[in-house]
């Protein structure tokens, strides 16, 4: 369990990480514009979200401007893969003093500023916007979806306490608005965790009165406790479309589209038979850190009211695939029911059974083994070479972060007081802190393949990982002469992003860096 001084802690050098950017890592620089420290913690908090799966293609731009008595306010917006959900970042940031709360009404007038920003984004705000300007490409890339999206949400966030949890959904001509409020301890929580597990809370009772009906399996093993359930396709449906990705994040793969056959599968059924669905479909398994289950002594009936930490570890296809036909074909789901097999898992035992579950479990597309990424023999010796090479003078070194929080983890594992803080950051700074995705961003771009890249950070990823286990024979293994290559290549993909940055592109910065690659290739 967090307590105050490890929150303090995390906070003290988070506003560390935001002057060293500020500053562009040199101890110093000139002064800044007042909104530019928010805008780099914007930056830093969504680029954590994104890495657990909370947010999306995270892009960060400031915009602020009065309509009467109102005023829009966005640091920034993110669009999902399937462009099905807009999210809107809106920061609070104080950044001075001690650790502290900030007033709920503070957090109200913040989301109410956001909210104005994406009704006059979907507006006309964009003819009045200068094309030159960065503002003018959020609002463009808004607008330009906003009819397909299925969702907003507004993401407020604050590097100070709030007492306030959740600010009420709302909708915009139509289309469902969603708040999160992401303060401080919540940030820790979800970088500490690595995975925000502990936020999918699920009251079933808030679908039907007597939440699900379910079988208990025997008792056969010390490890775990299994129930068999039916889920309503429209349950599942709302369960993904808050919680999107983050519901499969124990899962070894992303969603595949509908090119598969066994998806096109999927796809028809619902759209043809949604009534056979359940004699078709092999159904879901999941997993639970927490469950409750009302026992009803006299029938021997027993209903799952509420689950804690849920994942679907197998059967991502098909959750997404009913919520594709629901969203975009507006397929009935009334008679669509998913069977499912719910597993509630030791905590020491998670990391050793979900995997296994994923493997042996799925029989619907063929699973390459460099699915199961953090644990691949590549990425367990990048991360050997991060810890033992120094950059040249021997002064600091870049950290390879396999498994998602391992940096903020190592921190705070390494730096306890002020001065350790100071000297990790000196000698591991975060802007040279790596994870897989930009890995495989950094690589392919100097392989000359930006189309892969600009697929988005998952998809990127895969293509990486299947590419690399057809190109390398099983038991090769990077060396260091790889290893720093793969840095220097990684200097200039940063370089090349630190300039899209401060040249202002209104839109599209990430394949601007990237797709110069594209061009032929220099001599060695």
């Amino acid at each position: 369990m967090s307590t105050d001084l490890d929150i303090s802690e995390f906070r003290t050098s988070l506003i560390a990480d935001i002057n060293e950017a500020r500053s562009g890592g040199s101890g110093g620089g000139s002064p800044v514009l007042p909104d530019f420290s928010e805008n780099v913690f914007t930056d830093i908090c969504t680029t954590w979200l994104s890495e657990v799966a909370f947010t999306e293609n995270p892009e960060v731009c400031h915009f602020e401007r009065s309509f009467g008595t109102r005023t829009a306010r966005a640091n920034g917006y993110g669009i999902s893969d399937d462009e099905a959900v807009i999210d809107v970042y809106i920061s609070c940031f104080d950044g001075t003093g001690e650790l502290g709360s900030i007033p709920p009404e503070d957090i109200r007038r913040a989301g109410r500023q956001a909210r104005t920003f994406i009704e006059k984004a979907t507006g006309d705000l964009l003819g009045s916007l200068d094309p030159s300007h960065a503002d003018y490409g959020m609002v463009e890339r808004i607008r330009e979806i906003a009819d397909d999206a299925g969702r907003y949400r507004v993401l407020i966030l604050t590097d100070s306490r709030c007492s306030l949890n959740a600010i009420d959904a709302e909708d915009i001509d139509g289309t469902p608005l969603s708040y999160e409020v992401v303060d401080i301890e919540r940030l820790y929580r979800l970088v500490q965790a690595g995975l925000p597990r502990d936020e999918i809370v699920v009251d079933f009772t808030s679908y039907s009165d007597e939440g699900l009906r379910c079988l208990h399996a025997p008792e056969i093993s010390q490890d775990y406790d299994a129930y068999l359930a039916l889920i309503p396709g429209e349950i599942l449906f709302q369960l993904y479309d808050r919680y999107g990705p983050r519901l499969l994040e124990k899962n070894v793969r992303s969603f595949l589209q509908a090119r598969g056959k066994v998806n096109r599968g999927i796809r028809d059924t619902l759209r043809t038979r949604p009534d056979r669905f359940m004699a078709y479909n092999n159904g879901i398994v999941a997993t639970v850190d927490e469950i409750e289950v009302r026992h009803d002594a006299e029938t021997g009936a027993r209903h799952i009211t509420a689950v804690k930490g849920l994942q679907i570890v197998n059967g991502g296809q098909t959750t997404a695939s009913i919520h594709r036909a629901r969203r975009n074909d507006k397929v009935d789901l009334s008679t669509v029911y998913v069977p499912a097999k719910i597993s509630l898992i030791e905590a020491d035992r998670i990391e050793e059974m979900v995997p296994a579950i994923s493997l042996y479990a799925n029989s619907q597309n063929n699973i390459q083994m460099a699915d199961f990424s953090a644990n691949d023999p590549y990425h367990v010796e990048m991360s050997r070479l991060s810890s033992q090479i120094w950059c040249p003078g021997e002064q600091g070194r870049w950290f390879y972060e396999r498994t998602r929080g391992e940096y903020e983890v190592e921190k705070t594992r390494t730096a306890r007081t002020p001065a350790q803080i100071k000297k990790f950051n000196e000698k591991t700074p975060r802007q040279r802190k790596f994870d897989k995705v930009e890995l495989a961003k950094f690589l392919l771009s100097w392989e000359q393949k930006p189309d892969k890249v600009s697929l988005g950070g998952q998809k990127c990823f895969a293509w990486f990982m299947q590419n690399h286990s057809e190109t390398h024979s099983k038991g090769w293994q990077p060396d260091e002469t790889y290893y720093r290559r793969a840095i220097a290549k990684a200097i200039l993909y940063k370089q090349a992003v630190s300039i899209t940055r401060k040249e202002a592109f209104p839109a599209y910065r990430a394949q601007v860096a990237t797709y110069p690659s594209g061009l032929p290739a220099l001599p060695a």
